[in-house]
């Protein structure tokens, strides 16, 4: 497990985690301007938060950064301050008002899941043994390698370039490119290349830093990804995989301290509301000066956006199951058996959001479902039981693997570290959800990364390389 040598950082990092916290409370939850009172609706959201916070900060100062430190984060920021601003000014995306009674079921339904994701927490794991996995040697095939993404990276970019343009490339609204006539084989091949992309940058470093040559590739590697995919020409959670990632893969300052999730927080409070900007206009027609002032000084009211949709999904969900009941997993049918075409699968699940939406007469149907809500929707209370047990043991699965098994001092990388940062920014696009884009999104990066670990099998002997 990591130890932070500089007691006085851990220590004035943490203080500086809960002042950020706090400020992030008093600046955007409207104090003085409720529109509604309700002794049980505020009750019930004081518990959650304030559970929510000191989970949060006990989980950033056992580890730098956490797949369970995201899962809390996401709680705290959509499941509390996000609906209270929401309620505060009895606005909810999609639905305009929520009742105080469902409000406050919701919340009950929360502080269950909390205690369930602990307790998936708190079982014991198998350890580990460091035979599971391997550290990258100097090999000649980690060079071949790297040769073959920054090729494949280059045709990427020139394809993309070919058919969009540069400057379309440049924002999201104008940057879409379609692989494929059917819709989700066009997004698959989408997020396929995208990962091509990213491992491109990940194993040219990893190649300078353990063969100690080709400096060259990292450039044209990074180069090609930020034409290929700018910031501004992806969604929030695709920007967060792709530049998140490689910065916690290879910054080896954000593995031994304590400053991820101030940067992320802080982040997600300015600059991914701020790529909002290019989702349906070109790059130059953004003031991006205004836009930034706007956001800065209207705060609180982003909270009400669309994006902020989990808590009032979860409400919608909620209604759905007590009149029609939940789906008996027909809905994680669809997560399960997602690279199942729907031409050959013509009752194939489509996602809970826009399920439940569909269901409701809605017209736009391009919600989240929170895993809360996919665990009722589901399998009803039972499922929200289940969901939350098993979460909080991936977690602390995966997360133990992690850092019982990386070197923070980066002399020496081993496969999973390449993965790990990928995971953890997918999950907390998972916890908003819906399940099944998630699922997909994610297994796109695993299946590259995992063919691309493949062939660099360290078991087979290269010799004279130099």
């Amino acid at each position: 497990m990591i130890v932070v040598k500089n007691k006085t950082l851990h220590f004035f990092s943490l203080w500086l985690l809960i002042a950020l916290l706090t400020i992030v409370i008093f600046i955007t939850i409207p104090f003085g301007n409720f529109q509604r009172t309700d002794f049980n609706v505020f009750v019930t959201f004081a518990v959650n938060g304030f559970l929510w916070i000191c989970l949060l900060i006990k989980e950033a100062n056992k580890y730098s950064y956490s797949l369970m430190m995201m899962h809390w984060l996401f709680c705290f920021l959509f499941f509390f301050v996000a609906p209270i601003v929401q309620f505060a000014n009895n606005f909810f995306p999609w639905v305009n008002a929520l009742s105080s009674d469902s409000i406050t079921k919701a919340n009950i339904y929360l502080t269950f899941w909390t205690f369930f994701v602990i307790l998936g927490h708190s079982l014991k794991i198998k350890p580990y043994k460091n035979k599971t996995i391997f550290y990258f040697k100097r090999n000649k095939k980690l060079w071949y390698l790297t040769l073959f993404l920054t090729f494949m990276s280059v045709l990427i970019m020139i394809y993309r370039l070919k058919t969009a343009g540069f400057s379309n490339l440049l924002s999201r609204g104008t940057a879409s490119i379609h692989y494929s006539d059917l819709s989700s084989i066009s997004l698959i091949l989408n997020k396929v290349l995208q990962a091509i992309s990213y491992f491109a940058v990940i194993f040219s470093f990893i190649n300078e830093k353990i063969n100690k040559r080709g400096k060259i590739f990292i450039i044209i590697a990074f180069a090609t990804l930020l034409i290929s995919y700018f910031p501004s020409s992806l969604s929030r959670n695709a920007a967060g995989v792709v530049y998140f990632g490689l910065l916690l893969t290879m910054s080896s300052y954000m593995k031994k301290n304590k400053n991820f999730l101030v940067l992320f927080l802080s982040l997600f409070i300015i600059i991914f509301p701020f790529l909002n900007a290019f989702r349906r206009a070109s790059f130059y027609d953004v003031d991006i000066i205004m836009y930034l002032k706007n956001i800065v000084n209207n705060i609180s009211n982003i909270w009400m956006a669309n994006s902020y949709d989990a808590y009032t999904m979860l409400n919608v969900v909620m209604e759905y199951i007590n009149i029609n009941g939940n789906t008996f997993g027909h809905q994680l049918l669809g997560v399960f058996f997602f690279f199942i075409p729907r031409t050959l699968w013509l009752s194939k699940p489509i996602g809970s959001g826009a399920f439940v939406s569909g269901n409701s007469l809605w017209n736009f149907t391009n919600v989240s479902c929170p895993l809360p809500a996919e665990a009722l929707i589901n399998f009803g209370i039972t499922g929200l039981i289940i969901f939350a047990i098993f979460v909080g043991f991936i977690c602390k699965k995966i997360d133990s693997f992690y850092w019982k098994n990386i070197d923070v001092s980066g002399e020496q990388i081993n496969k999973f570290e390449l993965i790990y940062p990928v995971l953890l920014m997918f999950f907390f696009f998972m916890c908003r959800g819906d399940l099944l884009s998630s699922t997909a999104y994610m297994i796109a990066y695993i299946i590259v990364w995992y063919i691309l670990i493949k062939f660099i099998n360290i078991n087979i002997k290269i010799k004279n390389f130099n």
